[in-house]
């Protein structure tokens, strides 16, 4: 029989196979994939193109009396969940919801593309079932991975009941891992917020966190930003902000380095800066210094404020609106770039990883762009490989061509990573939320191990032209507005925070606004409830100058529900306060055992107020102060009343009493 790639499977009968899974008890997603065609007439009862039966099949409900689940999906506009019984072998329905507006979608003789997918959702699982790329329902319920072997049945049920007289073909199984770490988490965005961070820098990173979102590709660290008019300027304030609120909230950033500034382009004249600034850099040593800053500032090498571990050198630099040159031949002119960046990173940050240039999945080709660029030896100055597609249903055949490229130059031992992609440029919310979910698992079935989602918002006014038409966002970006989170927000939380997070935390102590003479103050909170199964870690307590936490004073792990302080007083410049006092903000988070974080709690004001007889500035109130006082107001013994002597209570001694006396008479 042919099938649709021309070896299809006959389903007449009880037709059954089986897959090994010895590591299924660790996978958080299973997929079964396959495309079928009808034949003929289907038998009653109607139901099932798949179902997965048997003693120890791959998912069980949590109530024992149940053995096995499958799902399955009739020509007549339903599809369900099936619970087989372990001692009567009857089957119960627990969805039954109808398919789209079609009595029969699969009647006209066509193939079509059907996809289950089974997810595990904090303590239960949950099943989507999409048929031509359109998500036609999900249920969950409390069922669980036991097995060890996948059992399908297809077409029939385990009895041998015909169900289905259909052809089946391309069938594929795929799982993804279960209790990943925040660092091997495959789900990333490109988030671009040096360019919306009118919005709110806190604001749009803590939807990031909440969303599960672990990766941030996009804010690239921009040359022409940093250094715009000279090669002696250096702007950093708004990159320290943003990066250090990725840490903030547990997002590991991967910042593109690219853009020529005016002054260091090797454009010709006349260019307006838009174009200039894709043209690489007359003097190599300009690009060199301006990489070797970035990686000392944000790197983990010494000194490095440890916000960035990964690094990227450019970006799609195989279009010639991202780079270009004067020779024509891009590719030789970026290889230097590459080259330099590459090397300038390793030896300010020997342990940091760069990112090949994010080319696009146009250029993966044999001879193509990317192929020249690597007969050059880029493959040498990269540790992770890179490329964009924004044709995920083809991301098979694209990977397929990266791996092809990589085994010709050697470097095949390299991960890849799809560091953007997305479903069409226009699409209406509903669609948008249906199709997210599925492009992240036509890239992530072909063993990509991160997968970074273009975009987080919708096109806003001040974005570069060509996005201001975009609806790929996960919130949308409305002039005077604030940001509307869409539904397929949702549909990205709902697959990648697959971990319950710790609740919010809670603070006790000092209270807020509480003002205080102690310079090592104890803070204190609540223990949050945590029945995860990842187990909770410990505390997190970040204590600030500023109420945006941009430049946090002090970020400390705390294993229990305290932290006594470091001096919060004592060589802090400036005061905030009529009292002479220091203000700080502080809040604290729980923190799981796999590095998973949960909210913020609120942020409480504590102020440290200079104590009013502490003339000397020390922290303590003692007898120095007394002498101070005296030359601060230029006193003498007939100003005090004294007959030449200190001891100015006349109790036999200069002490703090004397001090009290004059500070209460003179201040």
């Amino acid at each position: 029989m042919d099938g649709k790639n021309g070896k299809g499977v006959l389903i007449d009968g009880n037709d059954a196979l089986s897959y090994p899974m010895p590591d299924g008890l660790k996978n958080n997603w299973g997929i079964v994939d396959f495309w079928v065609k009808l034949n003929g007439n289907i038998t009653a009862p109607n139901r099932a193109f798949f179902s997965v039966n048997g003693q120890g099949s791959w998912m069980q409900r949590k109530d024992t009396s149940y053995s096995s689940l499958g799902s399955f999906i009739t020509p007549h506009s339903y599809f369900g969940l099936v619970l087989v019984d372990k001692n009567s072998n009857a089957q119960y329905v627990s969805i039954n919801t109808s398919l789209l507006n079609d009595s029969n979608p699969f009647d006209d003789g066509e193939w079509h593309h059907v996809r289950n997918a089974y997810r595990k959702v904090g303590s239960e699982y949950k099943l989507w079932i999409y048929i031509d790329g359109i998500e036609v329902g999900n249920s969950s319920g409390d069922i669980e991975f036991d097995m060890d072997n996948l059992d399908l049945y297809i077409g029939s049920n385990a009895d041998g009941t015909q169900q289905c007289d259909c052809v089946i073909d391309g069938l594929e199984v795929s799982f993804f891992p279960h209790k990943i770490s925040p660092e091997n988490s495959p789900y990333g965005i490109a988030s671009y917020l040096q360019y919306h961070f009118r919005l709110g820098i806190e604001n749009l990173v803590r939807l990031e966190a909440e969303a599960g979102i672990k990766w941030e590709r996009g804010t690239g660290i921009r040359w022409d930003f940093v250094q715009p008019d000279s090669k002696s300027q250096w702007e950093w304030e708004l990159f320290d902000q943003i990066f250090q609120t990725f840490k903030n909230y547990g997002i590991e950033p991967v910042p593109t380095l690219f853009w020529t500034p005016r002054w260091a382009s090797s454009a010709p004249p006349g260019l307006p800066d838009n174009e200039s600034r894709a043209y690489p850099p007359n003097d190599i040593e300009d690009w060199k210094d301006f990489v070797r800053e970035c990686v000392r500032r944000y790197g983990c090498g010494p000194g490095g404020k440890c916000l960035v571990k990964h690094w990227e050198i450019w970006n799609e630099p195989d279009l010639r609106k991202f780079f270009d040159s004067n020779s024509g031949n891009t590719t030789a002119d970026f290889f230097p770039l590459l080259q330099t960046g590459y090397e300038t990173i390793k030896e300010v940050d020997p342990n940091a990883k760069v990112l090949f240039p994010g080319v696009t999945h146009m250029n993966l080709e044999p001879g193509g762009w990317t192929d020249r660029l690597l007969d050059l030896g880029a493959g040498q100055y990269c540790d992770i490989f890179n490329f964009h597609t924004y044709k995920p249903d083809n991301a098979t055949t694209y990977v397929s061509q990266a791996r092809q490229l990589m085994q010709n130059h050697g470097i095949e031992n390299k991960p890849i990573w799809v560091t953007e992609t997305s479903h069409e440029k226009t699409v209406d919310e509903q669609t948008g939320k249906m199709r997210l979910p599925i492009v992240f698992l036509q890239v992530m079935e072909n063993n990509i191990v991160k997968v970074f989602w273009f975009n987080l918002r919708d096109g806003c006014p001040w974005a570069p032209p060509e996005q201001q038409d975009e609806t790929r966002g996960l919130i949308t970006c409305v002039r005077g507005e604030e940001p509307r989170i869409k539904p397929s927000y949702y549909a990205y939380q709902d697959m990648a925070l697959w971990y319950k997070p710790p609740s919010k935390t809670t603070l006790t102590n000092p209270g807020n606004n509480t003002e205080t003479y102690d310079k090592t103050p104890n803070f204190e909170w609540n223990a949050v409830n945590y029945n995860g199964s990842e187990g909770l870690g410990n505390y997190v307590i970040q204590i600030s100058n500023e109420s945006d936490f941009y430049f946090p004073f002090l970020t400390k792990n705390v294993s229990g529900l305290n932290f006594t302080s470091p001096d919060l007083y004592s060589g802090m410049e400036g005061s905030q306060s009529r009292k002479g006092g220091i203000k700080y903000y502080w809040r604290v988070k729980a923190e799981d055992k796999r590095g998973n974080f949960g909210k913020w709690s609120d942020t409480w004001i504590l102020e440290i107020i200079k104590n009013l007889a502490d003339f000397d500035g020390d922290g303590d109130v003692d007898i120095q102060d007394l002498t101070e006082v005296t030359l601060r107001f230029g006193l003498t013994s007939s100003d005090l009343g004294w007959n030449g002597t200190m001891d100015v209570v006349v109790n036999g001694e200069i002490d703090i009493y004397d001090l009290v006396f004059v500070a209460g008479r003179f201040t």
